[in-house]
């Protein structure tokens, strides 16, 4: 079963950042692609932000399978 992320949802991720926060909000998916793609797709990617000093990264979606807690 595929897990869906929805904009503006927290996630909590293995490792945690540079500031000390784990969690991170979902800004974006899928709006860097020339290509319409299917927001919960394989290819898309996704902008984080984390919660605690708002620090923007991107990540695709296995990427975030993988380092999910």
């Amino acid at each position: 079963m595929k897990k869906e992320f929805k904009i503006n949802t927290n996630i909590k991720l293995k490792k945690s950042h540079v500031c000390g926060s784990e969690v991170w909000e979902i800004k974006k998916i899928g709006e860097d692609s020339k290509i319409k793609i299917y927001p919960y797709s394989n290819l898309s990617d996704y902008e984080l932000q984390c919660v605690k000093c708002k620090r923007n990264i991107k990540m695709n979606y296995q990427e975030i399978l993988i380092k999910i807690k």
